[in-house]
């Protein structure tokens, strides 16, 4: 018994490590299926998607940037409510692959452009139109960060 004892841990060391699986998202996938959207809304619901899955194992600050982008083209669709019903579908596949704490780890790079830009319209440093510019659905795919202007407002 002894000596099988000490083969299991050697053999269990000899094993490839086990790789994490990728998260599944069906009810996602589901609702872009089931959406009456036209192709491109379709497009930027698949978009979104995808970049939340990227956020949450390799986040980078830029995605968090294109995110708040594609949110925002999202919340140009039925009054917001896309986005909405969208948003449900996620966090119920997120709840069910057990990444809650793996998205609210990457919503803190969501949430650092608009604390961040926030700072700088109090400072004057930019404009909030400029901000609403870098935000806005017209630079979803852009990977550029647009150059901010001071503010006119002091």
């Amino acid at each position: 018994m002894k000596k099988a004892m000490i083969y299991i841990p050697l053999l269990v060391l000899l094993l490839p490590p086990i790789l994490l699986a990728e998260p599944v998202f069906h009810n996602s996938k589901a609702f872009i299926e089931a959406s009456k959207n036209d192709k491109s809304v379709k497009k930027e619901m698949d978009d979104y998607l995808e970049l939340t899955r990227k956020m949450l194992t390799d986040a980078e600050l830029t995605d968090g940037l294109t995110y708040l982008r594609l949110s925002d083209c999202l919340a140009g669709h039925d009054d917001g409510e896309v986005l909405k019903s969208f948003r449900k579908a996620i966090l119920q596949d997120i709840e069910e692959n057990n990444m809650t704490t793996a998205y609210k780890d990457s919503q803190a790079i969501v949430l650092w452009w608009p604390m961040t830009m926030a700072m700088k319209v109090s400072a004057g440093e930019t404009s909030r139109e400029d901000v609403k510019k870098m935000f806005g659905c017209s630079s979803a795919h852009d990977t550029l960060i647009p150059k901010m202007t001071p503010s006119s407002a002091g």
